[in-house]
């Protein structure tokens, strides 16, 4: 159904792959044991991931079992892979190749763009009567969770008066805080989450798109 160059070797695609490379052939096939070409989106995507993984092998980048198995249980929720093929709709080998395939890439993510500790913050309960005002030990207690290294524990203050979470609360003391200071903590903290995931973000977008721009793709069709 199509055929792609890169870095100077043509490969052809056929349709099972295409369609292999999201679901299975018993899935998509009609009554009769038919199934409908893949879309040109189905086959751009089989490419690109191709692409990426062919980088991978180039940078020499590989997969133990148990990297397998972490990466399932982390981003699935399962390692069997049994589960996975009955939740998907695909077969027990496919579950497989596709763990393996994205515990890849995410590797190759890790390698080129960093392995950020940004994480998306929780928002601080709610107060149960309501009162945004009132204060408690579980709200510094987040604060200070949130606040991370900037926080000196040993001292009861910030190590930096000009880091982020410093300017924030100013002068504020944290053997309380009340509701609507843990608000705040949680703003600064997404902002910094949300600055982070977007230069990451914007990073590996300039690296696949400079590997998609030596690739060359010819997608095939039935005229009548």
């Amino acid at each position: 159904v199509a055929s792609y160059s890169y870095n100077g070797k043509k490969s052809d695609i056929t349709a099972r792959e295409a369609i292999e490379s999201q679901y299975s052939l018993d899935t998509v096939k009609d009554s009769d044991g038919n199934y409908t070409a893949p879309s040109a989106d189905v086959i751009l995507s089989y490419v690109r991931n191709q692409i990426l993984l062919d980088a991978a092998e180039d940078e020499g980048i590989t997969v133990s079992s148990k990297e397998m198995k972490q990466y399932a249980e982390y981003s699935i929720g399962t390692s069997d892979y049994k589960t996975m093929a009955t939740q998907y709709g695909v077969s027990k080998d496919q579950a497989k190749q596709i763990v393996r395939q994205s515990a890849t890439l995410q590797k190759l993510y890790k390698k080129k763009v960093g392995d950020s500790s940004a994480s998306m913050p929780t928002a601080p309960t709610e107060p149960a009567d309501g009162n945004e005002e009132t204060a408690s030990k579980d709200y510094a207690d987040y604060i200070i969770n949130l606040a991370g290294d900037e926080w000196d524990s040993s001292k009861g203050t910030w190590k930096d008066a000009d880091s982020t979470y410093a300017k924030a609360f100013a002068d504020d003391a944290f053997t309380a805080a009340t509701y609507k200071q843990a608000m705040t903590a949680y703003y600064t903290a997404y902002q910094q989450y949300s600055s982070q995931a977007s230069s990451a973000s914007s990073k590996w977008t300039e690296y696949a798109n400079g590997l998609y721009a030596k690739a060359n793709i010819s997608i095939y069709g039935l005229f009548a």
